[in-house]
C-alpha cells in the first residue's frame, strides 16, 4: 500500500513513533562505521568480534558463510546430500539462537524449523525443504518482518562443484548475524527467518511458504495460537548475493513508500564504510540488459519477487552479477571478506531501523 504520510528523516520515526530500545538508538545514533578486520582473501578471522555493533560478530559470519559454501556442501541442490547438510547447518545456528518453531505456535505446519514441500522439476517432482524459525516481538508480537534468503544453488556440474559462495550463502550467513542480534535484543515486531530451497528452480520455496502461511491465516480454527491471533506479515527483506562484489550493494523496493526511501537515506549517511556502497536500484518494472544471464527483471528475480506479487511491502538487498555468477568460481576464496562483512552490516542496520517504524509506515 502507498504511503501518503509526509517524509520525515528516520531518527525522527525512531524517537516519535516508536518507544526504540535505547541500545539500537545508540547503535544508530552513533553510526555503523567500522575498521576492516579481515586480510583480503584470507579464510582466517583475524580479529574479535566487532565491538561497534554490540552482538555481531563478524568471525562467525564469516564461518557461517565458509562453512554452507564448503566443497562438502556440494553445490546444496535441492534433495541431495549436499542440501541436506547446509539443511542440518541452518537448523543447529537455529536451535542455538533459541528461535521458535511455527508449527508450535500454531501459524505454519512445520516439522520443527523443516517445511517440507515438492515441486516439478524437468517433468519430475523432487522434494525441497525451508528452513523457517520464529522471534516473537515485544511491542508488535502479532505483525511480523519475513527475513528471507535462499540456502540451495545448482549442486554439482559434472565433476565441478557450483559451491555459491555469493549465491547465496552469503545471504544466509546474514541472516543467521541477524537473528542472533535479535535474539540477544528483543525486536519490536516478531521476526520469521526462511531460509529458502529452490530458489534457483523458480522461487518453490518463498511461493510454498507464502501459500501455506495465507492457508493457516484464513483457517483461524484450524491451530491454536498462542499468540492470541493471527500474525500479519508487514514486510519482507530479502537478502540475495551480498557477497560484496564490485563494492555495490542494491537496495529495492523503496519507489511506493516513502518511508523505506528514508530508511535508504539513512543507511546511504551513517554506512561509513569504504568498503561498501549502497545504491537504489533494480526497482523498476523493465528489464535490464545483463550480458552475463540476459535480460533480468531484477523485482523477479528473488525470493521478494513472491511476496511483491501478493502486495507485501519489500526491500531486496544485494548485488549486481558478477564473472563467477552460477559458475564454480564463486567461492569461498573469492569473497572480498571486509566487503562481505560491511554488507552484512548493512543488513543489520536495514532490519534495526525497519523494527524501529511503527506500524502505519508499512
Amino acid at each position: 500500500m502507498t504511503n501518503t504520510r509526509p517524509i520525515y528523516q528516520v531518527s525522527n520515526y525512531i524517537v516519535k513513533s516508536t518507544v526504540f530500545n535505547l541500545i539500537q538508538f545508540i547503535i544508530i545514533l552513533f553510526g555503523f562505521g567500522a575498521m576492516s578486520v579481515f586480510a583480503q582473501n584470507q579464510s582466517r578471522c583475524i580479529d574479535t568480534p566487532d565491538s561497534n555493533i554490540p552482538f555481531f560478530d563478524p568471525c562467525q559470519t564469516l564461518l557461517d558463510l565458509k562453512t554452507l559454501s564448503a566443497d562438502k556442501m556440494q553445490g546444496r541442490a535441492p534433495a541431495t546430500l549436499g542440501q541436506q547438510r547446509a539443511s542440518q547447518y541452518i537448523i543447529e545456528q537455529f536451535n542455538t539462537i533459541g528461535l521458535q518453531s511455527l508449527s508450535k505456535l500454531g501459524l505454519v505446519s512445520t516439522d520443527g524449523y523443516k517445511q517440507a514441500f515438492s515441486f516439478e522439476q524437468k517433468g519430475a517432482s523432487t522434494k525441497g525443504e525451508n528452513i523457517v524459525g520464529f522471534q516473537r516481538g515485544q511491542k508488535y508480537p502479532n505483525q511480523a518482518l519475513v527475513i528471507t534468503a535462499h540456502y540451495d544453488h545448482l549442486g554439482l556440474k559434472g565433476k565441478r562443484i557450483m559451491n555459491g559462495a555469493d549465491d547465496n550463502a552469503s545471504g544466509v550467513a546474514g541472516l543467521l548475524a541477524i537473528a542472533r542480534f535479535f535474539s540477544v535484543l528483543a525486536p519490536n515486531y516478531s521476526i520469521i527467518y526462511l531460509a529458502t530451497d529452490a530458489e534457483e528452480d523458480g522461487l518453490h520455496g518463498a511461493k510454498y511458504f507464502l501459500e501455506s502461511w495465507n492457508d493457516f491465516q484464513r483457517d483461524q480454527s484450524s491451530q491454536s495460537k498462542p499468540l492470541q491471533s493471527s500474525v500479519e506479515i508487514k514486510a519482507n527483506i530479502n537478502l540475495d548475493m551480498i557477497g560484496g562484489k564490485k563494492g555495490v550493494l542494491y537496495f529495492a523496493g523503496t519507489r511506493k513508500n516513502p518511508a523505506f526511501k528514508a530508511v535508504f537515506d539513512t543507511m546511504a549517511e551513517r554506512l561509513e564504510d569504504k568498503h561498501i556502497r549502497l545504491k537504489r536500484g533494480h526497482d523498476r518494472p523493465r528489464l535490464i540488459r545483463n550480458t552475463l544471464a540476459g535480460d533480468i527483471d531484477w523485482r523477479n528475480a528473488s525470493d521478494h519477487a513472491v511476496f511483491r506479487k501478493q502486495g507485501v511491502p519489500y526491500l531486496y538487498l544485494g548485488g549486481d552479477l558478477h564473472d563467477f555468477y552460477h559458475t564454480s568460481k564463486d567461492t569461498f576464496d573469492n569473497i572480498d571478506q571486509n566487503a562481505f562483512v560491511a554488507a552484512v552490516r548493512a543488513a543489520l542496520m536495514l532490519v534495526i531501523l525497519l523494527d524501529g517504524l511503527s506500524p502505519q509506515h508499512f
